[in-house]
């Protein structure tokens, strides 16, 4: 009986971070969502044609596997927190520059 007491004590305590990690992932997958499904209006507007945006897709995530490398050692020295938060103050502002210049 103790021993689930002491679990339900540390659910309780650890809820904060679970919710902010929750909404942490459902603001990556709502981007994400976003993006895809203008991904067919984007394309015409850039003129791309298929070929095109495979590279840039492929470029994507090749940037993807090579900044998980530097962002887990980053979040290893500085905690996760904070590069959660850095992560999304660059977001805003780069969305500010690229709204400036009608990117």
């Amino acid at each position: 009986m103790a021993r689930s007491a002491m679990l339900i004590a540390e659910v309780r305590r650890s809820w904060p971070q679970r919710l902010a990690m929750t909404s942490v992932f459902a603001a990556n997958g709502l981007a994400f969502g976003a993006w895809v499904g203008n991904s067919p209006r984007l394309r015409e507007e850039a003129g791309l044609d298929d070929a095109s945006l495979g590279i840039v897709l492929l470029c994507g995530s090749i940037g993807s596997l090579l900044a998980l490398q530097v962002v887990g050692r980053f979040a290893r020295r500085i905690g996760t927190a904070r590069v959660s938060w850095i992560r999304y103050c660059a977001a805003a502002v780069t969305g500010e520059i690229g709204l400036v210049l009608g990117c």
